[in-house]
């Protein structure tokens, strides 16, 4: 069994199936409480984050990922406890790893490919990349083919 299942999302169709498989571990007893990420990329060049246009841009990063999150969150029971759902700014790759580590997860599920609005949001295959190869958990990936069990 594992106890904590992070599942970074980007609201593409991949990164859906991901958190489909993680609700489906779930119900089976497989994974007892499921972390929902997304990550906004941190918007940190000085020369425009300080400007109206970088406070802008961080500002819509954020909501787009707060609105991915609860698109995620509406796939599972609306009274489960051991769902929750995270929001993190910076470079998607680095903070999930950070944050698998940080809380202890025991398991990542992903997307092979994702989407990235506007280059703000996880979905770079290189992510994808970073996260496989220097994860310190298992990462279960799931692809455009893969057959959800229910």
């Amino acid at each position: 069994m594992f106890k904590r299942v992070l599942v970074p999302t980007d609201g593409s169709a991949i990164a859906e199936k991901a958190v489909k498989y993680a609700r489906y571990l779930q119900e089976e007893g497989i994974a007892n409480s499921v972390i929902l990420l997304c990550v906004a990329r941190s918007i940190s060049a000085p020369s425009v984050s300080s400007t109206a246009v970088g406070k802008r841009a961080q500002l819509l990063a954020e909501k787009e990922a707060e609105a991915i999150l609860e698109q995620a969150r509406q796939l599972f029971p609306a009274d489960s406890p051991r769902v929750s759902a995270v929001l993190e700014k910076g470079e998607a790759a680095e903070v999930i790893l950070r944050y698998a580590a940080d809380k202890k997860c025991d398991l990542i599920i992903m997307g092979n490919q994702g989407r990235s609005k506007w280059g703000l949001l996880l979905g770079t295959g290189s992510n994808f990349e970073k996260v496989v190869r220097d994860s310190p958990v298992p990462v279960l990936i799931v692809t455009s083919k893969t057959e959800l069990p229910f």
